[in-house]
C-alpha cells in the first residue's frame, strides 16, 4: 500500500518540484491581501437582507458605511476571544459598527471578490456573504 501512494503523484505527472510550486502559488496568493484589497463596494447578503457596504482606507486602516445610512464601519483588532480561532488573519477583517457591535469578513484567497463572515447584534450572529462590485 505504501508504495502505491508513493506511485500516485508519479501516475498522475506530479514531482515533489510540481507540488511544492503549487503550493507555493496558493500561499503568495493568501499572503497578498492587504488592507487596501478591501476597497471598493461590496453588495452584501446579511441573513436574507440586501446591503451595500463601501469600504476605503483612512491612515491604512479599512472604514466602511453600509448602505445609505450614517451607519459605520471601522476595523478593529483580532480578538481572539470573540472572533474565529485562525493561524491566518492576513485575510479577515474584524470590525465594529457605531454601536460597538462586532462584525467579522474573511476575504476568499482563491478568489478577492468574494467574502463572508458574521455579525453579531444584541448577542446573536447573523450571517454575511458579499461580493466586490
Amino acid at each position: 500500500m505504501k508504495k502505491l501512494i508513493c506511485l500516485v503523484p508519479a501516475l498522475l505527472g506530479l514531482t515533489a518540484i510540481n507540488v511544492a510550486a503549487i503550493s507555493l502559488s496558493f500561499i503568495e496568493k493568501a499572503e497578498a491581501i492587504t488592507a487596501s484589497d478591501w476597497q471598493g463596494t461590496w453588495n452584501c447578503n446579511l441573513d436574507g437582507r440586501s446591503i451595500q457596504i463601501n469600504f476605503w482606507l483612512h491612515y491604512n486602516q479599512v472604514i466602511g458605511q453600509v448602505g445609505d445610512d450614517a451607519w459605520a464601519l471601522k476595523q478593529r483588532s483580532f480578538d481572539p476571544s470573540s472572533d474565529p480561532a485562525t493561524a491566518r488573519t492576513d485575510h479577515v477583517l474584524p470590525l465594529s459598527d457605531n454601536n460597538n457591535e462586532k462584525w467579522f469578513l474573511m476575504m476568499h484567497t482563491w478568489d478577492q471578490r468574494y467574502a463572508s463572515g458574521f455579525t453579531r447584534w444584541q448577542g446573536s450572529v447573523y450571517g454575511l456573504q458579499c461580493s466586490r462590485q
